[in-house]
């Protein structure tokens, strides 16, 4: 029977840039955050693991080489429940989407268009 090794829940981008100059850093900053990224302190985002996840961090991976600094991409597991319950409600957008569509009926019945 062959080995099966079960995929990490989660993926952590560690990263380092050198330096005051600000570009860089926020340049990865917003691609991060559009990708739904989750900042945990300066220079450590996660990500749900999926394929896609690993993409964009191996992505700003490589931007951050570039850029002179050094990142590193890690799958892991949480080590416990009341850990891993934390990081689920980090990505927990329901909140958000109410109040989006909660001002959306607002602003439908005022007659304006968006």
């Amino acid at each position: 029977m062959p080995l099966t090794i079960p995929l990490p829940s989660w993926l952590m981008l560690i990263t380092n840039l050198p330096g005051r100059n600000q570009t860089p850093r926020m340049r990865i900053w917003r691609a991060l955050k559009a990708a739904g990224g989750e900042l945990l302190r300066d220079g450590v985002y996660l990500l749900p693991y999926s394929s896609a996840a690993r993409r964009i961090f191996e992505e700003q991976r490589q931007e951050i080489s570039g850029a002179g600094g050094t990142a590193y991409v890690m799958p892991f597991e949480s080590d416990s429940p009341e850990q891993q319950a934390e990081f689920v409600k980090l990505f927990d957008r329901s909140a958000d989407y109410q109040g989006s569509t909660r001002s959306s009926r607002v602003e439908a019945g005022s007659g304006r268009t968006f």
